[in-house]
């Protein structure tokens, strides 16, 4: 059977072709024409800025991710973070660095500050990591670097930032 409380006429809220042409609705607007390609003006592609604009500091954070999930501890929490690296004597002019950093490391970080994990800003943080990386003797520029050596944890285009902290146990106290 049919539900009583449903009107079949109600045709879900469009309106009908009859309707626009009496102007019950108003006029069509004029941006909302069509061109002569078929696209309405105001859904004309334009150009997106794109990842070659200048940067604005040697090592600056571009992208940042928060990652939440159904665990409490580092398994899956924290921020995926890309921070660009300038290099003015290198073939290489920019490096693309990826960092993994829990909420765990954050907070043990915020800790020694006094500080709480929301009142750390992780673009700074991350590029703080990056510095002292390059500080430390890490060449930022050259994607090989201590590829052949297995006592290095990391390379220099992925870092996982709890790793850096035991890696270098002074990295918390620079931070």
């Amino acid at each position: 059977g049919t539900n009583a409380l449903v009107d079949e006429s109600f045709d879900g809220g469009w309106v009908s072709d009859a309707d626009l042409d009496a102007g019950v609705w108003g006029s069509t607007v004029a941006s909302d024409a069509d061109d002569d390609d078929g696209e309405p003006e105001w859904l004309t592609p334009v150009a997106a800025p794109g990842d070659n604009l200048p940067r604005k500091k040697q090592i600056e954070t571009v992208k940042v991710g928060r990652v939440g999930g159904p665990f409490r501890r580092r398994f899956g929490n924290g921020y995926h973070v890309e921070v660009r690296a300038q290099h003015l004597s290198s073939e290489q002019a920019e490096s693309v660095h990826r960092l993994w950093v829990s909420h765990e490391v954050v907070i043990e970080v915020c800790r020694r500050r006094g500080k709480r994990e929301v009142d750390t800003n992780i673009e700074v943080f991350c590029e703080a990591v990056v510095a002292f990386l390059a500080a430390q003797g890490v060449d930022l520029a050259d994607p090989d670097w201590a590829m052949d050596d297995n006592t290095v944890p990391f390379s220099s285009q992925v870092f996982n930032v709890r790793v850096l902290c035991q890696y270098y146990p002074q990295l918390q106290e620079h931070l």
